[in-house]
Parts: C-alpha cells; sequence; structure tokens
C-alpha cells in the first residue's frame, strides 16, 4: 500500500528550493534598503541577518549542481558563504556588500526565477 506522505517529485522540490532562494534574496534586498556600506558596516544585526540569508541561498545552490554549474552569480554567491562559513574571522564586509547590494544578487534571482519549473 503506498505511502500517504509520499516524497515531493524532484520538480516538486527544485520549485520549492528556487522559491526558498529568491524569498532569501528579496530578505536581503529589504534589510539593506536604503543603507549605505558604511550604516551596514556597523549594524551587527543586518550583517548577520544577511548571512544567515547568504547561507539558504547557498545550500540552495547546493542542491541544484545543474542550476550552479550554469550561472556565475550563483558560483560567486556560494563561495561567498563557504567563505563565510570557513573564514568568517578575515571576511571584509565590504566583500559582502558589494555581493548582496549589486549585480550578483540581482542575476542570481532572475537566474533563480528563470530555472524554476513552473
Amino acid at each position: 500500500m503506498p505511502s500517504v506522505h509520499s516524497k515531493p517529485s524532484r520538480e516538486e522540490r527544485v520549485r520549492n528550493w528556487c522559491d526558498d532562494a529568491i524569498k532569501a534574496i528579496d530578505n536581503i534586498t529589504s534589510f539593506v534598503e536604503g543603507m549605505d556600506f558604511e550604516t551596514y558596516r556597523v549594524d551587527l544585526k543586518t550583517m548577520s541577518a544577511v548571512e544567515r540569508q547568504l547561507f539558504i541561498i547557498a545550500e540552495v545552490i547546493a542542491r541544484m549542481p545543474e542550476f550552479a554549474s550554469t550561472h556565475e552569480s550563483a558560483y560567486k554567491i556560494r563561495g561567498l558563504a563557504n567563505r563565510l562559513r570557513h573564514e568568517y574571522d578575515a571576511i571584509d564586509p565590504h566583500f559582502i556588500w558589494e555581493a548582496v547590494s549589486g549585480p550578483p544578487l540581482v542575476a542570481l534571482r532572475a537566474a533563480l526565477i528563470a530555472f524554476s519549473p513552473k
């Protein structure tokens, strides 16, 4: 007898992961809205919140190697999260700011929307 709680299809999981990453990107965007680098650099709560969302995005990317291998922005954001994870004490906040306030995040969001199953 089939289980009532069947595992979602790969397509459903990919759609959910894309939605999670897009939401994390939107969260980052709202967290830093109206900020400049100097404001960001001294706001520990915002820096921590942004880093948490980057980890979510990186995990989604890790779960979808077929996406990550074809999108440079995914590779860059995942690499940044890995550096945060392993070199947290040596990362220049300006490096994170450049990633989350500019083109890499915007490009990644657009790529996720295009990649997500309809």
